[in-house]
């Protein structure tokens, strides 16, 4: 994130607030708080009309439940380099495994709305964003396909 860009932590409570990654969340169950490491912390996430999640991952598994409204389209890198695509609808879920590398856009114009579990919890130690610069290196053949998600405040100066 490099300073450009604040992280604002999903707490768990009734009002949603943006997040980096974009939409905005709010946690509503964290299992055995008092550990370290929470086993695994739920939050329902809300992805605005035409919204966009910038490439991110996570050290730890998320399952994402698609509770309603509008169409999304997750990109998820595999372990072998190459790219998925996944499109969620009302009622569809899909894993997105520890250390892969996503981002979600929603596609018919309607708020979408989701459930999501982190096993083990939720620590923002382990959230990695990445810059434009980042993403270009890891997955040279697949930029067209990132750009798409790319916030601005992703791109450092020279990268544009």
């Amino acid at each position: 994130m490099d300073g450009k860009e604040p992280h604002m932590k999903c707490e768990e409570e009734n009002t949603f607030k943006p997040i980096a990654e974009g939409g905005s969340c709010r946690r509503i169950y964290t299992a055995m708080p008092d550990q370290p490491r929470p086993a695994a912390t739920a939050i329902e996430y809300r992805l605005p009309a035409g919204g966009r999640s910038a490439p991110h991952s996570l050290d730890a598994d998320e399952l994402w439940f698609h509770l309603g409204g509008g169409e999304v389209e997750i990109v998820r890198s595999e372990q072998d380099g190459n790219l998925s695509r996944i499109r969620l609808r009302p009622g569809e879920h899909c894993l997105l495994p520890a250390g892969c590398v996503f981002g979600a856009r929603e596609l018919s114009g309607q708020e979408a709305h989701f459930g999501c579990v982190v096993v083990p919890g939720y620590e923002d130690a382990g959230l990695q964003l990445y810059t434009a610069r980042q993403l270009l290196q890891r997955f040279p053949g697949s930029w067209a396909i990132w750009a798409d998600f790319m916030p601005a405040y992703t791109y450092e100066t020279d990268d544009r």
